[in-house]
């Protein structure tokens, strides 16, 4: 996965985020097993911009 530096810190940050809003309830029931393994997968795959955009 590519990545870039994260500002001024340099730290590397995928370029393609997890995006998990979806997973907060509000949009529905989800299945929280299957929620875990695709963030596990995500991660597993190089991404760790893993969360919900801050508000």
């Amino acid at each position: 996965m590519r990545t870039t530096a994260l500002g001024r810190t340099g730290l590397p940050v995928s370029r393609i985020a997890f995006g998990t809003w979806q997973l907060d309830g509000d949009w529905g029931v989800f299945a929280e097993d299957e929620a875990k393994a695709a963030i596990r997968r995500a991660r597993g795959l190089g991404a760790n911009s893993v969360g919900p955009a801050p508000v």
